[in-house]
């Protein structure tokens, strides 16, 4: 079931970091060579700017896109409150 000749029991990563501790020099510019081709790539694709109109997920977005449209006046709401039993003059209540 397990394998008991030499160091065979040990997992993937502790392998891995014996073989890093041995060969240090290997294993670090060979990360920094990983690290250069993944900038150089990802220079050579380049990036998506979106447009700043239509940004915005969901419902945000919609509000966005519907405002950008023409839509210059956003919605607005008034309350009127009433009462049948007081009155208020108009020098009680200044506006």
């Amino acid at each position: 079931m397990f394998r008991t000749k030499g160091n065979d029991h040990r997992n993937l990563a502790a392998r891995m970091g014996a073989w890093s501790a041995a060969h240090w020099k290997t294993a670090t510019f060979g990360w920094l060579a990983f690290v250069a081709v993944a900038f150089l790539i990802g220079n050579m694709v380049g990036t998506k700017n979106i447009d700043p109109n239509t940004s915005g997920p969901g419902q945000s977005g919609r509000m966005d896109r519907i405002l950008d449209a023409g839509f210059k006046l956003p919605a607005n709401e008034s309350v009127l409150v009433q009462s049948r039993s007081l009155r208020m003059s108009w020098r009680a209540c200044p506006s």
